[in-house]
């Protein structure tokens, strides 16, 4: 059954898994306001789990990051992001390498993360090897990303649940891959399910969160649309989930304004300087025009093409007046085409799951192709197959859970991961096909697969098989002999 582990006050839709994975108990009375403690068999394999997921990354990305990359042509974004890091960490700031002038064209999220492990690195006995460095670094941000969807998976499903949402995140060969690469998505996935935890982990039951709760989310929030704007729409995930708790919607407004508080806070000096470095109004970056035109023309195939082609705007105007023109040229095309924009939007869906490995071929953008056929072709397929067996499982779990009846706190979690969900795949296939952009469902998508009643047999079966290894034989005694 499904598990609420906040106060529901309603048996007869939510049960919980038994701590030490016996019968299933009653959930926690209404108006209780703390979680029970994690069950020291639940701890020890959940510690096991995450063990495991950072085991890998380390091995992946140690042996398989060593070099940084040389050029745009090669490395593409994950040189802009290297680059722009190396140029911050000095002191140079965020400076074009194409026009010399100050630049916004990515969010400045990423290439100051990448800053600050670069200065570290510097200025601290670290080693002096920049792959190495950032291996690392992906490495423990992805192994505590499977610790957050624990938390997620718990607060929705359950602790033996939880367990196994956790376990299909580390083990997940996509999310392993790409520790190996410049990429923004392991800082991306950890700061949003980072933000999804705040936020579901509120005992809903009991009304609105309290402002510093609410303060907390909107901090991590923040750091997220910095990395990726995608993230921005939880604010009003927030709002509802007030709502729908009866806090009113002055309540619901006030919420989710001391929420955007810290949002508006990075955004705010960061806009000024883009206003002083290219005179016009940029809030986050100038990328959006770019990958809004370079998909839509008559002729488009879903994919990747040079927004130099009719249907954008002259690629050698200045960035913040390119990106204006470009929105404009977008967003026409899809009021005077709406039944090819439809066409489109069927392409970039089947090409952002046409295969798992996009881990690979970022790590291969930087170093070429490193490892023999035959085990390049066993890690893609076996990733390929994860990738949609994964897919088809999010989405019968996702329907499961949303089709069980409920309060309206247990409403308010489910209906916000599937919401933000529904968000990180709505954004991609309104822009271009890539299946690099199906990477921040992933985390989401096992927490969905979690609820399907296979996975969550084989985990009640390994949990009870465990908990009796050990157990000493039953005495005379114990039966009533004498």
């Amino acid at each position: 059954m499904i598990v609420n582990e906040t106060a529901t006050g309603r048996e007869n839709e939510v049960t919980r898994d038994d701590p030490e994975g016996g019968p299933e108990q009653s959930p926690t009375p209404a108006g209780a306001t703390t979680r029970p403690p994690l069950a020291r068999q639940h701890r020890r394999w959940l510690v096991a789990i995450v063990g495991v997921g950072l085991v890998l990354r380390l091995g992946w990305g140690l042996y398989a990051l060593d070099d940084v990359p040389t050029s745009w042509l090669g490395g593409g974004d994950q040189y802009s992001y290297w680059y722009y890091g190396n140029e911050i960490a000095d002191g140079d700031g965020y400076i074009s390498y194409v026009t010399d002038e100050g630049t916004a064209y990515y969010p400045i999220g990423y290439p100051a993360t990448l800053a600050a492990v670069f200065w570290l690195q510097e200025h601290t006995p670290l080693p002096d090897h920049q792959p190495t460095t950032v291996a690392v670094f992906h490495a423990l941000l992805s192994a505590a990303t499977v610790l957050l969807v624990f938390v997620v998976a718990r607060a929705l499903l359950g602790p033996r649940r939880a367990l196994v949402a956790a376990a299909i995140t580390a083990l997940m060969p996509n999310l392993v891959l790409y520790v190996a690469s410049y990429t923004l998505e392991p800082t991306f996935m950890f700061l949003l399910m980072a933000a999804l935890a705040v936020f579901v982990t509120h005992d809903w039951a009991n009304g609105p969160p309290s402002n510093r709760r609410v303060l907390a989310f909107g901090g991590v929030l923040a750091l997220s649309v910095m990395v990726r704007p995608f993230s921005l729409p939880l604010l009003l995930a927030l709002g509802v989930g007030v709502v729908l708790v009866r806090g009113g919607w002055r309540r619901a407004l006030g919420s989710v304004a001391l929420a955007a508080l810290p949002v508006v806070a990075l955004i705010t000096p960061w806009t000024i300087r883009n206003f002083e470095a290219m005179d016009a109004f940029v809030p986050i970056s100038t990328n959006l025009g770019d990958t809004a035109c370079l998909d839509r023309t008559l002729e488009s195939t879903g994919r990747f093409t040079w927004a130099n082609h009719d249907g954008c705007a002259d690629p050698y105007l200045p960035e913040a007046e390119r990106n204006r023109e470009n929105l404009g040229k977008a967003i026409s095309f899809v009021v005077e085409h709406p039944t090819e924009e439809l066409r489109l939007m069927g392409r970039r869906t089947a090409i952002m799951f046409e295969h798992g490995h996009s881990g690979l071929e970022e790590t291969e953008g930087v170093h070429g192709r490193f490892l023999g056929d035959r085990t390049r072709s066993a890690v893609a397929t076996t990733a390929d197959w994860y990738l949609w067996i994964v897919s088809v499982g999010a989405v019968v779990g996702l329907a499961t859970v949303l089709a069980r009846r409920g309060d309206p706190a247990t409403r308010v979690q489910r209906w916000t991961v599937a919401f933000i969900l529904v968000v990180l795949f709505a954004i991609p296939i309104g822009l271009w096909g890539n299946p690099r952009f199906h990477v921040p469902l992933l985390a989401l998508m096992a927490i969905g697969t979690a609820a399907v009643p296979v996975p969550d047999r084989i985990a009640r079966l390994v949990t009870r098989r465990r908990s009796e290894v050990g157990q000493p034989a039953p005495t005379p005694e114990a039966h009533g002999a004498g």
